[in-house]
């Protein structure tokens, strides 16, 4: 070792703890001094069958024992794996008492999210399981190992199946059996979302905890390459606390806990996307819509509780600047089965218009939605709307642009008001 400052490695190959496709094979490791006590490691190699290439630099073996009693520090000049790359610097806090603590700053490029199969031999992270068609995704538990963790981390662009984010900003630190990712601010297209992730690895059994809010989410062209039509729009803000526990995603989700909230604003559905929700929905809401194929959301307002995987809607409300469209029902994720009723507002109605409760049942892989003849509308809008839009109301704080213009849930509010 008294050459490190000078070295030469080939043809590495080590099998990481963990699963069994952590292989990192080093192609080739070289050193050279770079004055100042210090020594930069060049590297070639390859992990998980992609390139991993970086140099970076560490203290020379007398500089290391007068550093180490401050913190090991190296500083990563380029790394990349695959798509990936990293630059920034990490230090190790040593500590022969306790933990030992590992701190840094990272920025990245661009990073693009893989899933860690729950089964290597079944390749699970690639399967889909379930009435609800879940991935089955290990939580990671291989952080512990690290002890304390305390990382901040900018990426400028963040890749995940055909989602991506971008000017992503996190802090990663560790707490006893804790990861928390807090921050965990992002974009998604012009939305900015400001949320906090939370992974609990005890002796028994894992859970994952999500929250925080996304403010208008133009999700127009997602929800067009769903219905196959370019004729929907909507602009989305959601304010979510949910968690689940585990030891993979989809396991997870079936556990689901927690509330939801969500406003979407001066959108409109188009037919082939509701029938796509529903079988025969889209036909049912053109009764309540004067748009030919299409039905107009001025103002759509939910209020959502999740206990144990069972999703209760407790409050749906829908606008579509003709008639006022209440809601109630259930989503009971590890059947797969929805069980939601659609109430038009007693107000206004003319023969021409939807008058009994839409009935949406069934498997959520594909649902089926009817009249209920046996019922008729009975709530008033103006009884209905005030309250839950409202300044105490539980979506006020939800309202975005279009309501600040005078548009949107408080348009709808206003014409209640009046009535």
């Amino acid at each position: 070792l008294q050459g490190w400052d000078n070295a030469h490695a080939e043809n590495i190959k080590l099998l990481l703890p963990g699963k069994s496709e952590n292989r990192l094979h080093i192609q080739n490791l070289q050193t050279s001094a770079a004055g100042s006590n210090r020594v930069i490691f060049t590297l070639d190699a390859a992990f998980r069958g992609e390139p991993l290439r970086g140099e970076f630099t560490l203290p020379g073996l007398q500089a290391l024992r007068v550093e180490d009693k401050a913190g090991l520090t190296t500083e990563i000049k380029t790394l990349t794996w695959g798509k990936n790359d990293v630059t920034g610097t990490l230090t190790l806090h040593r500590a022969a008492t306790r933990e030992h603590r590992l701190t840094g700053e990272l920025q990245s490029a661009l990073m693009v999210a893989q899933a860690t199969s729950a089964d290597p031999k079944t390749n699970a992270s690639a399967q889909a399981e379930g009435p609800i068609n879940l991935p089955k995704v290990a939580i990671p538990t291989a952080w512990r190992k690290f002890g304390n963790v305390d990382i901040h981390w900018r990426v400028d662009k963040l890749r995940a199946g055909l989602a991506s984010a971008t000017d992503i900003t996190l802090r990663v630190r560790s707490e006893g059996n804790s990861l928390i990712v807090d921050p965990l601010n992002f974009q998604l297209d012009n939305a900015l979302a400001n949320t906090r992730l939370t992974l609990d690895v005890p002796q028994q059994t894992p859970s994952v905890a999500y929250a925080g809010r996304i403010d208008n989410l133009d999700i127009s062209e997602r929800i067009s390459a769903f219905s196959g039509q370019g004729e929907d729009r909507g602009y989305l803000t959601t304010v979510f606390d949910l968690y689940g526990t585990g030891g993979d995603t989809r396991t997870a989700i079936l556990n689901l806990n927690g509330d939801l909230r969500l406003v979407l604003e001066e959108g409109q559905f188009s037919t082939a996307l509701l029938n796509r929700i529903a079988i025969d929905l889209g036909r049912l809401m053109g009764l309540a819509s004067k748009v030919e194929g299409a039905t107009p959301v001025r103002c759509l307002a939910i209020q959502a509780r999740a206990d144990d995987g069972v999703i209760t809607i407790q409050r749906l409300l829908m606008d579509t600047a003709t008639l006022v469209l209440t809601g109630q029902g259930t989503i009971d994720l590890r059947s797969g089965e929805i069980e939601l009723s659609i109430n038009p507002s007693s107000e206004g109605l003319s023969l021409t218009q939807l008058q009994a409760p839409i009935d949406i049942r069934g498997s959520l892989s594909a649902p089926k939605s009817s009249l209920d003849l046996s019922a008729f509308a009975a709530e008033a809008a103006a009884t209905i709307v005030p309250n839950f839009l409202n300044e105490e109301g539980p979506i006020a704080d939800l309202l975005g642009p279009s309501s600040d213009k005078g548009g949107g849930c408080v348009a709808t509010l206003r014409e209640y008001q009046s009535r």
